[in-house]
């Protein structure tokens, strides 16, 4: 295209409130005109006084195009300010407008693209506030250069809904719309208006709210600011990826708007309960810890909790081998899990068995190392393992182990001392249970004692006094249905690390190191970790930043985060369902065999996933899956069984139980 007139609209194209609503801008300016003595109501009524005295100042004119000056003389005689109180009053709200606007990142990059193509730009927008101001705004996020210019509606008493501020913009720059090109996101009047003068017109809807951010509009306020901040902040932190590259910038929006919403709640809710139980340290035992113990960062960096954060190499494959003392079958819970898919050579390596010791027993046999096991298999080698001479070996293999570890737990200010806690994604709460065992082994003999604070826990254990533990998502009292019924490994893969499983320690000079599977989860990295990791983080510092004294209960935040999560996961984008669906996702303690939540299945294949449970991956997520090829058995499917579970008064966001 040849260099020619480009325009953008300002607002909610390139500039954006942290208030969802913009009219919420008036509640909190009400608060400030409170506390200085210029306004004695409450929030609400400012709110909407400030609204009636803008209707009321556009009816006195004929174009219906106002200036905040105009606004504020009809607000004055109803409020019985002075002129100088007037001012004040004034001056507060563009300070607050000042605050609270943002530039777009992304769009940046596009005023940017298009100034370096020797095109001429100028910013227009049908608004109240002055065109000085406005240009301050713009010039400040990066947009305003020298020679732009700025039409506001106010100044020019015409608007571009009405079609007449493209036509002034043309008049004084003498151009015609040959060569021109708009860039906006009211579908009319930067829309249709422009294109019926003959002007290029390009959408932009990234300022628009999506799943996340309706949602937190839905969350109980009184006075509705925490909603709106809530859901700004949401927005903001969606927004604010300058990466133009479409992998990027999918991965940082699935973490912004999904996975940080959801775990941002998690990880305050652990710090409140830390701090009420008198902690120092909080522990975030790997891999699910790693962007848990991140988002604790932000969040203690803006809100004081007392509490050192700390990011603890563990796993079931470290922990629960070393915490053996005698081997007995008590131990098959986790040995033999999960019910799907386990082989004896999993076994072995949970263990420490020397694979080629042991292997010659079995081929003798003809049962191989990496065949699944079934039923029968797995009770006759539980009987092997309990033999004196198995036993004996797994015994010294734990003890080794077992100094390994409490070195490393040592060195982390684990032992000796009690006030911590651990926190872990959950399900079945067996890591609290061998690090207790370790811990508590080291002095006396006896168990230790400590919190534990988990997404969602299945079941109360029996020995809950001396494993005090809290679920966050649901209520292990109740019988863990909930958690159950939810795609355990979705949760899993929002929490992933950048680096392998710790399969045990090794001394490494003065210091313990955990020795990992890969330094690098590369299958993840590759996946695109960072961006959704770093997307986390960016709702993180939105979220602290926007809400500061405005805490949302979290109980209220908790009831949003599962509404979300619950349009999410029975609705997903099709770039949403692409892009985690496609995770390789593993759960086994010693990861060989990897699925997909939502695999590219034929007709048959999708037939036979449908009729028989077995053949479906881990985490298998037939939402997701229709969402990225549409599949009539599939719907059908799911219209049927979503249909049955209203009849029976069921909500669920998974189709069955998952086995961890």
């Amino acid at each position: 295209m040849n260099p020619g007139l480009i325009s953008f609209d300002i607002f909610d194209t390139l500039l954006t409130r942290g208030y969802m609503r913009p009219v919420d801008l008036f509640l909190e300016l009400g608060a400030r005109l409170g506390e200085v003595g210029s306004f004695q109501g409450q929030p609400k009524d400012f709110q909407r006084e400030r609204a009636g005295a803008e209707v009321r100042a556009r009816g006195k004119v004929a174009s219906g195009e106002v200036s905040l000056d105009q606004i504020y003389t009809e607000l004055a005689s109803v409020m019985g300010w002075d002129d100088r109180s007037m001012r004040r009053a004034l001056e507060m709200e563009l300070s607050l407008e000042s605050e609270t606007l943002y530039g777009v990142s992304a769009m940046r990059r596009r005023v940017a693209d298009e100034r370096g193509s020797q095109n001429r730009i100028v910013f227009i927008s049908d608004m109240y506030l002055p065109s000085k101001f406005l240009q301050e705004i713009l010039g400040r996020e990066g947009f305003f250069s020298e020679g732009d210019r700025v039409f506001v509606s106010c100044e020019h008493g015409c608007s571009k809904g009405d079609g007449r501020l493209y036509k002034r913009v043309a008049m004084e720059l003498g151009v015609d719309a040959s060569g021109w090109r708009h860039y906006g996101d009211h579908v009319r009047s930067d829309g249709v208006i422009p294109r019926r003068q003959g002007i290029e017109s390009v959408r932009v809807d990234e300022c628009s709210p999506r799943r996340a951010e309706v949602a937190a509009l839905k969350i109980p306020d009184p006075v509705g600011l925490r909603s709106s901040l809530l859901a700004g902040a949401l927005r903001r932190a969606r927004l604010s990826s300058a990466d133009q590259s479409e992998g990027f910038r999918s991965a940082f929006t699935l973490g912004a708007s999904v996975a940080g919403p959801i775990l941002f709640g998690f990880v305050e809710w652990c710090l409140t309960n830390a701090r009420s139980k008198g902690l120092k340290k909080l522990y975030f035992v790997s891999r699910d810890g790693q962007i848990l113990a991140r988002i604790a960062r932000v969040i203690c960096a803006a809100w004081d909790y007392g509490l050192e954060v700390c990011y603890l190499y563990g796993s079931r494959q470290a922990w629960h081998p070393a915490a053996i003392d005698r081997f007995s079958d008590k131990e098959f819970g986790w040995v033999f899990a999960p019910e799907r898919y386990l082989t004896l050579g999993q076994v072995f390596d949970r263990l420490g068995l020397d694979r080629d010791t042991h292997s010659a027993f079995w081929r003798s046999r003809s049962i191989g190392l990496d065949v699944n096991m079934a039923s029968e298999l797995r009770r006759e080698a539980g009987q092997w393992l309990l033999s004196d001479p198995v036993r004996s070996e797994i015994e010294r293999v734990s003890l080794k182990k077992r100094e390994l570890a409490l070195l490393y737990l040592r060195q982390e200010g684990l032992v000796g001392s009690d006030d911590w806690g651990m926190v872990d994604i959950g399900w079945a709460g067996n890591l609290q249970k061998s690090l207790a065992r370790l811990v508590g082994g080291s002095e006396s003999g006896g168990k230790k004692r400590f919190w534990s604070f988990y997404f969602g826990l299945i079941t109360i254990s029996v020995d809950a006094g001396y494993f005090p533990r809290m679920s966050y998502w649901n209520d292990p009292g109740a019988g863990g249905a909930d958690i159950l019924s939810i795609n355990q490994a979705m949760f899993e893969i929002l929490t992933a690390a950048d680096h392998g499983t710790v399969t045990g320690y090794q001394a490494r000079g003065s210091r313990i190191e955990p020795v990992l599977a890969g330094q690098i989860n590369q299958a993840a990295v590759d996946w695109g970790l960072e961006a959704f990791q770093a997307g986390m983080e960016a709702c993180a510092l939105c979220l602290v930043k926007a809400l500061k004294i405005n805490r949302i209960h979290p109980g209220d935040y908790r009831a949003f985060a599962k509404e979300m999560f619950a349009s999410f996961y029975a609705s997903p984008l099709r770039e949403e369902a692409e892009l985690l669906g496609s995770f390789a996702f593993s759960d086994q303690q010693v990861e060989s065999r990897f699925d997909r939540m939502t695999p590219r299945w034929g007709s048959w294949e999708t037939l036979l996933g449908i009729v028989d449970y077995r053949r479906r991956p881990i985490g298998w997520w037939p939402e997701g899956m229709v969402a990225r090829r549409f599949s009539v058995p599939l719907w059908s499917y799911l219209f049927a069984r979503n249909a049955w579970r209203q009849r029976r008064g069921l909500k669920s966001e998974a189709d069955r139980p998952q086995d961890f």
